[in-house]
């Protein structure tokens, strides 16, 4: 069997691979070791930024009727709600996914695999990897089905979406630096009666325990996640309702369980690999880079994982970019990756610490700084911007270029920034995003016809897909001012929304460096 892309795992990160790369027409093939598609919610908060995706590839319709908003955090000290911070809506205007949408990795799994399925090939289950080998040309895996069939297959490329212990991992000798916490910790999908409305998220803490509940959609259906209680460590059979008799006494919290969906122990990783590509092998999601679940990243980080490397793989296989490109994948994700490891790391700290300074700040000073500070619009907007994964940008790296930019304002968005959303006249600015093209947007306050036909000829004459916008002020001009434009304004924005290059004034020299660096 012979194939442009090899994906070994069908988790999120893994099927999202295969959906990008569809969408570009390219032949790959995904395996997993799994039956099918998990059974268990995993994963459930589900960022503005995987939505803005999940919009251009026409799943996002489903993905919302699937899914739950998340209206609200409360903290709950020692039995007694002390606070509740809205987050209704908490990104209007900034995203046309103003919220978390409350979607477990399972739905999200089925909502992939069927695009998947839909468009071109569904995965192998019950397939895994041997082992591997690659040269320059490419890679040859053995894999071995469930029955006994021995498989060998010859890629291109080979991406290893495998999961925490990933054997791609493993077999490229990759390091996987970080750490573990000691304390095993408990996860419960569970349907419950208590006191508190449903939907909204409740965080109940007193000075040595802490339990967190998520709202999922059904009937008083939540997520349960805490500490084991020390008292329960070594028992062998563990269960869910002796976690409950040992803690509840102690949060001084009452809660009556219906039906345990789920209930599993675990110990929390952070740990990222010091590189995501080795020759022709690539590194995504859990098998890269492993952390808290705090602020709920870690399944959206590995779909835009995804997403950043397949538009380049895709263009390097149509041999309309130079193999060069794909060393982007692993300058702008990795140091993302990192970052990540550390901040989900300290605030998890926060919570689950008994250092009496750091009891002291969780129990009377978090929960009414969070409260003041969110209740203040330029807190709450810059909170959601880092949370919802659209304040991720790439502005110091090898894809990012800045033209002449002396007429533009310091609100007008910078070459690797996810472009901007916001409504115009005809709609959204992300009306123009859409596909798997190269979109250039030039801004315009008075027609220099030479210009658009200079512009028009050149990008006809590429080898890449290429739209180009023409948006005159006189139609929108408060496009002008949302985006700082004075005069005129070009953007270049890649496949995955993001700003390659900008300038305000048209220059075609500089335009053909920007695209001969990667995209000859």
């Amino acid at each position: 069997m012979q194939t442009k892309v090899l994906i070994i795992g069908a988790g999120p990160t893994g099927l999202m691979m295969a959906s990008q790369l569809s969408r570009f027409g390219i032949d790959y093939i995904i395996i997993d070791q799994k039956a099918t598609i998990t059974d268990q919610s995993k994963a459930l908060a589900v960022q503005a930024r995987t939505m803005e995706v999940y919009q251009q590839m026409g799943i996002a319709e489903e993905a919302v009727e699937q899914g739950m908003i998340g209206r609200a955090v409360n903290f709950v000290i020692n039995g007694k709600r002390l606070q509740r911070i809205n987050l209704a809506n908490i990104g209007e205007g900034l995203s046309p996914f103003p919220y978390i949408n409350m979607l477990e990795q399972s739905k999200n799994e089925a909502i992939l695999n069927n695009f998947i399925e839909q468009r071109q090939n569904g995965v192998l289950w019950n397939t895994s990897l041997d082992s591997f080998t690659q040269n320059e040309d490419g890679v040859t895996a053995t894999l071995h089905h469930k029955d006994g069939e021995e498989l060998t297959i010859k890629a291109d490329w080979l991406v290893g979406a495998d999961g925490a212990s990933s054997p791609v991992r493993k077999q490229l000798g990759m390091t996987f630096l970080g750490d573990t916490h000691e304390q095993p910790f408990f996860v419960a999908d569970v349907q419950i009666n208590w006191a508190f409305e449903g939907h909204e998220l409740y965080i109940c803490l007193d000075k040595n325990n802490f339990l967190a509940c998520f709202p999922m959609k059904g009937e008083r259906h939540f997520r349960l996640v805490g500490v084991v209680p020390p008292t329960l460590l070594n028992k062998e059979e563990l269960t869910f309702e002796e976690v409950l008799v040992d803690l509840l006494p102690k949060l001084n919290f009452e809660l009556k369980l219906d039906q345990v969906k789920w209930f599993a122990t675990y110990k929390i990783h952070h740990r990222v690999v010091n590189n995501f590509q080795r020759g022709r092998c690539f590194l995504a999601g859990d098998a890269a880079h492993i952390h808290s679940p705090a602020g709920g990243q870690g399944m959206n980080t590995g779909l835009m994982d995804a997403y950043n490397l397949a538009w380049k793989l895709a263009l390097v296989i149509q041999e309309k970019a130079s193999p060069k490109l794909l060393k982007t994948y692993n300058e702008e994700r990795l140091p993302f990756a990192q970052q990540l490891v550390n901040t989900t790391d300290t605030a998890f700290e926060t919570i689950i610490s008994n250092n009496p300074l750091v009891r002291f700040f969780r129990l009377n000073i978090l929960p009414t700084g969070l409260r003041f500070a969110t209740s203040f619009e330029r807190t709450r907007k810059l909170a959601f911007r880092t949370v919802s994964q659209i304040a991720v940008n790439y502005r110091p790296y090898s894809l990012s270029r800045n033209g002449n930019t002396s007429s533009f304002s310091s609100k007008t968005p910078q070459a690797g920034d996810r472009f901007p959303y916001f409504p115009t006249k005809a709609g959204t600015t992300f009306d123009w995003l859409k596909g798997t093209a190269f979109q250039v947007l030039y801004f315009y306050t008075k027609e220099h016809t030479a210009t658009l036909d200079r512009l028009s000829k050149y990008f006809d004459l590429s080898e890449l897909e290429i739209n180009l916008h023409l948006i005159a002020k006189s139609t929108d001009s408060a496009i002008f001012d949302d985006l700082g434009i004075k005069e005129e304004g070009l953007f270049i924005i890649r496949p995955d929304m993001y700003i390659g290059y900008r300038s305000d004034v048209v220059d075609l020299a500089d335009i053909e460096i920007y695209f001969g660096e990667h995209l000859p």
